[in-house]
């Protein structure tokens, strides 16, 4: 997995674990290959990836947050909001 948001990608974000799955930030079947196309990824654990209410996947503000900041990395390091926008279809900033 590569990341432009971490530089640790063998532990999870949350727990540190080293048992961890690549979740896509922006995830969907569109947005899936966009986030790979910018590495917009994270390393989580199963549990934080998954497996519990405090995952991304079920719990809406841990997903926003992701999004913010990762929206925040991709307009640092590779474009503006307007070409943040044409990729995603909208800011969450």
């Amino acid at each position: 997995m590569q990341s432009i948001l971490v530089d640790d990608t063998e532990h999870c974000i949350f727990c540190s674990s080293n048992n961890v799955e690549e979740h896509h930030v922006f995830f969907g079947t569109s947005n899936r290959a966009v986030a790979d196309k910018y590495h917009l990824t994270v390393p989580l654990c199963n549990k934080h990836h998954t497996g519990s209410a405090e995952c991304p996947h079920k719990n809406r503000i841990i997903d926003l947050a992701l999004k913010c900041w990762a929206q925040s990395i991709y307009e640092l390091k590779i474009g503006d909001r307007n070409d943040f926008r044409r990729d995603f279809r909208k800011s969450y900033l």
